[in-house]
């Protein structure tokens, strides 16, 4: 997109963390914006903050998990402002536990937010996009956890995997169209993701053993202060709108720790190597 001035940006997750300072950038831009969350009182909080820098926002209570709330988040969206330019999937939520101690309520919390927010906004606002016919650009937040996964990570990790997964393939389906796609794969930033319980169904932890509710606590303790010292939200910032004028599709923040991600590449073409020899290949 070589022009973002007067254009249309929806950011979901937008009334905190790296949405807030992505409808921040945006309308530094000059870019209408419209916020969504799923949580009222932050919601209300993101809109006058946004109002008091000069922004023309549009703050939208949505439950991402919800097709027919995404539905009316796009309706509103063309209702008030005539069109949408820049849709940033962002939502997101974390819960961390060994694989096997995992709820089937916390599999379908993640599952539902991560990856069908995902899945629910494409189908809500890619048809109207290519309607449109300008230059337009869907923003999918995966994760450095969308490429590389570790202890107690699965489930995050494989709603972000699957992030990636479509992402690329929207990438494809897309590439003759006025549409176009990037995935965000910030590692650590400075946002309250290891705060989502705060956001978390009623029931979750129902007839969970207190030592697992406990162990969930700590856990959330720890990836707080690994959040509070990640990179500033602006550095994303700074590299989604680069990502957008550029038609980039990864969007990396911190390119020095990809490390992780170049050891899982040489273990996988180790293997295949492997499996070459043993098969004559």
């Amino acid at each position: 997109m070589d022009k973002l001035e007067g254009s249309v940006a929806v950011v979901t997750g937008g009334a905190s963390g790296i949405g807030l300072a992505l409808a921040e950038g945006f309308a530094a831009q000059g870019m209408k914006v419209v916020i969504a969350d799923v949580h009222g009182e932050t919601l209300k909080s993101a809109e006058r903050h946004l109002q008091g820098r000069g922004a023309d926002v549009l703050a939208v209570l949505t439950d991402v998990s919800n097709p027919a709330a995404v539905d009316a988040l796009a309706d509103a969206t063309v209702k008030r402002f005539g069109k949408v330019n820049v849709l940033c999937n962002n939502a997101g939520v974390q819960r961390s536990a060994p694989t096997w101690k995992l709820s089937e309520k916390e599999w379908k919390w993640l599952v539902d937010v991560n990856l069908f927010g995902v899945v629910n906004g494409v189908r809500s606002f890619v048809p109207r996009m290519l309607e449109q016919g300008d230059p337009c650009h869907v923003v999918n937040t995966a994760s450095l956890g969308g490429l590389v996964t570790g202890p107690l990570m699965s489930a995050y990790s494989a709603t972000k995997y699957a992030v990636v997964a479509i992402s690329e393939s929207m990438k494809l389906e897309l590439m003759q169209s006025n549409v176009g796609v990037s995935v965000l794969c910030p590692h650590f930033v400075k946002t309250n993701l290891g705060d989502a319980d705060r956001n978390m169904p009623a029931g979750l932890e129902e007839g969970m053993p207190h030592d697992e509710v406990q162990a969930r606590r700590e856990f959330g303790k720890g990836a707080t202060a690994l959040v509070e010292a990640g990179v500033s939200t602006e550095i994303v910032v700074r590299c989604v709108i680069d990502a957008l004028h550029k038609n980039r599709f990864y969007i990396f923040t911190h390119p020095g720790e990809m490390g992780f991600f170049k050891k899982r590449m040489d273990y996988i073409l180790k293997a295949v190597d492997e499996a070459d020899a043993l098969l004559g290949s």
